[in-house]
């Protein structure tokens, strides 16, 4: 057999778009979250009505979603490599050319997206480490598993000691970085778009590309996505009501030990930034898998299963809603849209995404009742099987026929 074409809906495992739904959503809250503190001048914030309350929210997010939710997004990228190498080798076709072509057109996406709309882009970063991550693919579970996890867990530490030994601390661009926070509030908050993507032109390599801080964010990643694949190969999401009890264990395990080490990591932050960042891998990975635990036990009830199909929706378009998200955040914070950077807190973030967020699950599902991917999710499957690919939603046949 040597079909090709991309996975049909009734492929795909409910929980797993779930999953990747409720990932989302927590990308967008910390997104307008921590560009909302980053790009705006220490102090500017301070003096708004919801302050207090942001007091309280921020170390909510800090604790509860903060990398978490891009943690889980990053396993689920590396699940759905495996799950596609899988798919395209029992078919018998060249499945390592299709997923490299595939991955080249999310680098040319992310690049696209980090130059021209949002310097917080992840998709390069995954296209880039993908490049790596195919290299995995025959490697053995065990094998995949122990470097998956000393990358996702010790690399950035063993990156960061390197640079601070080469360059000492604080970092020379850091400085750079931080006397450019006037100028560079006063772009974002202008009325020139062109101004806007000329300052993410010189972010993208000064802040990204250039700077060596990205290199441990690209390894665990890297390490999270072969964590990721292992877990697709153990074959527990297939299996999910055969394995009730043993997803209700783990979930309490998982999602208890994570809130603890992620309070510790904040505590041992407050003591010294170096500890803390040195820390934080092992509780965002562990309170991601306990969330997706979670998930999947809830998903158990039917009833549950069919509240949660708008979080479903939203994951089966990833790639859209991601970018959706990306334009949400342009118009709504800066000054060539609605400009509300400054007056931002995290309280008013929070409320955003829920606003929007409540928007893509309306709108998936609206799309979804009529076409088999979102649009971008369609392009990006054209444009990896080298033909048009179908979009419409066949009508059922009439059985009276």
């Amino acid at each position: 057999m040597t079909d090709a074409s991309p996975i049909d809906t009734a492929e795909r495992v409910l929980e797993i778009d779930i999953i990747r739904g409720f990932a989302l959503f927590g990308v967008l809250w910390l997104n307008l979250v921590t560009q909302s503190y980053m790009f705006v001048p220490d102090g500017l914030l301070d003096d708004l009505p919801t302050a207090s309350i942001d007091a309280l929210m921020e170390p909510f997010a800090s604790l509860f979603i903060a990398n978490k939710a891009l943690t889980l997004f990053s396993l689920l990228f590396g699940y759905g490599f495996a799950m596609i190498m899988h798919r395209l080798q029992t078919r018998g076709v060249n499945a390592g050319r299709i997923f490299l072509r595939r991955t080249a057109i999310l680098l040319i996406i992310g690049l696209i997206h980090l130059l021209f709309v949002w310097i917080g882009d992840i998709l390069h970063v995954y296209a880039l480490m993908g490049f790596f991550l195919f290299l995995t693919r025959n490697w053995p579970d065990r094998r995949l598993l122990i470097v998956g996890l000393l990358l996702a867990l010790f690399s950035s530490a063993a990156v960061e000691l390197v640079l601070q030994n080469l360059y000492g601390w604080p970092y020379p661009w850091s400085a750079v970085y931080e006397a450019e926070v006037e100028t560079r509030f006063a772009v974002l908050q202008g009325s020139s778009y062109f101004a806007y993507v000329a300052e993410l032109w010189r972010e993208a390599w000064q802040d990204v590309l250039g700077n060596p801080e990205h290199i441990p964010y690209c390894t665990t990643a890297l390490g999270r996505f072969m964590i990721g694949a292992w877990i697709f190969r153990q074959g527990w999401l297939i299996r999910t009501a055969e394995l009730g009890a043993e997803f209700r264990r783990w979930a309490l395990f998982l999602v208890g030990s994570g809130i603890l080490l992620s309070v510790i990591q904040i505590v041992a932050r407050h003591h010294s930034d170096a500890l803390g960042s040195y820390i934080a891998p092992l509780p965002q990975l562990i309170l991601a898998l306990g969330y997706a635990a979670v998930i999947v036990v809830i998903c158990q009830s039917d009833k549950v299963r069919r509240m949660l199909r708008g979080f479903a929706s939203v994951g089966r378009m990833a790639l859209t809603n991601y970018l959706m998200q990306s334009l949400v955040y342009v118009f709504v914070l800066f000054g060539f849209g609605l400009g509300l950077l400054s007056i931002l807190g995290a309280t008013m973030c929070a409320a955003i995404a829920v606003v929007t967020f409540a928007f893509q699950m309306w709108l998936s599902s609206c799309w979804l009742s009529k076409f088999r991917f979102g649009p971008m999710e369609w392009l990006w499957r054209s444009l990896t099987y080298g033909q048009r690919q179908p979009i419409l939603i066949a009508p059922a046949k009439d059985s009276s026929s």
